[in-house]
């Protein structure tokens, strides 16, 4: 497959971490272990974003940070084109986290992940293939990693089951916000606007439809 960029990543993967405490860091070790097993890992470069709601955690015992999450990763580092964990001061949602990791960032393609979402390991060979056609954004079908759960599967079908599969790639009206690819300039090109365009993901959406970007559906796992 021929790659996206120019010497560097293909892909930037960006993951908002919204877990707290100690759980705040197996959850950054157990994506970044599923992106290591990509069948392209040396292509991706990793950005990570711990989001912090603001009543979350005991003041006495504060959720782990940026130092603290680079150094649990470490011994990833060479799985990947680079990683990182920004630092950006306190953001509170998911877009806030991805708005100030995108700019940190190179790829031509830029994917976001949730902490609770495990890729299969072709996730990202199909995204960049993808890519490769005429497609602005690129979203997932989504499966249960946890299926012997009723919750689970609750969780799941409320969130998510426009997109549970399996189904074959097509082109659609739209995909799971939190759990795509886009081309770089759709999400560069909203400058200080890519929060609000993300809160709801739709949004963002109905802006690439209405300027006729098309987008196409894929496949990965996500564990509620």
């Amino acid at each position: 497959m021929t790659g996206l960029g120019t010497g560097g990543a293909d892909m930037a993967v960006v993951v908002a971490l919204t877990s707290s405490g100690d759980v705040l860091v197996r959850n950054a070790i157990a994506v970044v272990e599923y992106l290591e097993r990509q069948t392209v890992s040396p292509s991706l470069e990793v950005c990570l974003v711990a989001v912090a709601p603001p009543s979350a955690g005991d003041p006495a015992e504060p959720d782990p940070g940026a130092e603290d999450i680079r150094r649990a990763l470490t011994p990833y580092e060479s799985a990947f084109r680079s990683i990182a964990v920004v630092d950006p001061g306190p953001v509170h949602t998911v877009p806030e986290a991805v708005a100030a990791a995108v700019p940190r960032t190179e790829a031509p393609v830029v994917a976001l992940l949730e902490d609770h979402a495990f890729p299969a390991p072709d996730w990202a060979e199909g995204l960049l293939r993808a890519m490769q056609g005429p497609w602005t954004a690129v979203g997932c079908v989504m499966d249960n990693a946890n299926p012997a759960s009723a919750l689970s599967w609750a969780n799941l079908l409320l969130a998510y089951g426009a997109w549970v599969g399996p189904r074959q790639p097509e082109e659609t009206d739209d995909i799971a916000a939190h759990n795509v690819a886009y081309r770089r300039e759709v999400l560069t090109e909203l400058g200080a606007e890519l929060v609000q365009a993300l809160e709801r993901g739709s949004t963002l959406h109905q802006r690439l439809r209405q300027r006729g970007g098309r987008r196409q559906g894929d496949r990965r796992r996500r564990q509620p």
